[in-house]
């Protein structure tokens, strides 16, 4: 049986109207792992970006015009339509004209913003559409956050990075306490990563995934990470060191409940709305913009030189596959996008060498 044949069964039982998914994960990261793309076990499409909406009898998939071929050429069921959509109205005006009144639409609520799902609530109310938040609805996740799966972190040199993360972790602390904040909420991954100096291990376990999966909860009482990535002694040491503990990823959730009556806020675009329902948030003086969006940006003279030798290295690199790409195309080759990128990477990992990731 078709996975899409198991949805409409599902939708059948429970007597829903629609079932909504994102290409997505319970951090909102822009790269999704296999085994977590719902899509893709719908459909086929292995495109990142895009959207599905399911009904009784048929689906279909929003994509922007960057995917439009790829879709048409992935997706053989009949029954999956493709739309081009290029704006986030274009897709709520699709759905609203497709469910009638008094539907039932179930979303995961852990793969899919807080922003977002309050956007559907509102504009789905009007049209007598129910939004249903339901992360039981989940028989094709196939996500296992086991040992098995657990990836190798290591610390960056100091001589790449300006501040420890007990300075960035102080200094967070500082701007949110302006606003009247003790604890600050994060699933973001980029931001976990920048304020733990830790990043994923790709020489030990290969691939190109350099960020972790894992929550944060910053307080000045404490601060913990939850993650299921491994921690060896020298990882626990720096985390201690800084004054970070550390909590299995799968706790996190749970603990949530310990904040309903804490000063805490979070970024509506960065969380998913699954740690939306689980605080009980009434209203939105919880929510600000991260506080971490501008620190994160301005950069510190090591990282500043660290980009510039990197830029000279990868000029290099870059020169060089140009001049290889036309002299193959003078020679009658024709390249694939893909081909080239080949071409790009060998370069790279040549001139780069141990410095090359």
């Amino acid at each position: 049986m078709k996975v899409l044949d198991k949805v409409f069964i599902e939708l059948k039982k429970k007597k829903y109207s629609a079932y909504y998914v994102s290409i997505s994960n319970e951090n909102l990261y822009e790269f999704t792992d296999d085994n977590e793309n719902i899509v893709r076990d719908i459909t086929g499409f292995t495109g990142d970006t895009g959207s599905l909406l399911v009904l009784k009898d048929k689906a279909i998939l929003y994509v922007d015009g960057r995917f439009t071929i790829q879709a048409k050429k992935e997706i053989k069921d009949k029954r999956i339509k493709i739309v081009e959509v290029s704006r986030a109205n274009d897709k709520l005006n699709d759905i609203c004209e497709r469910l009638a009144g008094s539907a039932k639409l179930v979303i995961n609520p852990k793969i899919e913003s807080i922003s977002q799902i309050l956007k559907f609530e509102k504009e789905l109310s009007n049209k007598k559409i129910k939004i249903i938040p339901s992360s039981d609805f989940n028989l094709l996740s196939k996500a296992n956050k086991d040992d098995k799966n657990r990836v190798s972190l290591f610390v960056l040199s100091s001589k790449y990075i300006s501040k420890t993360p007990k300075k960035k972790i102080a200094e967070l602390l500082s701007t949110i306490s302006e606003k009247d904040y003790t604890h600050y909420i994060t699933s973001s991954l980029e931001e976990i990563a920048n304020l733990t100096n830790l990043r994923v291990d790709v020489k030990k376990i290969g691939g190109d995934k350099v960020l972790f999966n894992a929550f944060m909860m910053v307080s000045k009482a404490k601060t913990i990470l939850y993650t299921d990535a491994y921690i060896d002694k020298k990882i626990n040491s720096h985390l201690k060191k800084n004054g970070i503990s550390i909590k299995s990823y799968n706790e996190f959730y749970n603990d949530l409940s310990a904040y309903k009556i804490k000063k805490y806020c979070l970024d509506e675009k960065l969380n998913n709305y699954y740690i939306y329902k689980k605080l009980s948030i009434k209203d939105k003086k919880h929510f600000i913009i991260s506080p971490l969006c501008k620190p994160m940006s301005i950069k510190g003279i090591k990282e500043i030189k660290g980009l510039r030798n990197c830029n000279i290295i990868d000029g290099i690199a870059i020169t060089k596959a140009i001049y290889c790409v036309k002299n193959l195309i003078k020679s009658g080759y024709k390249l694939s996008e893909y081909e080239i990128k080949n071409i790009v990477d060998d370069y790279r990992s040549a001139i780069g060498k141990s410095k090359y990731l």
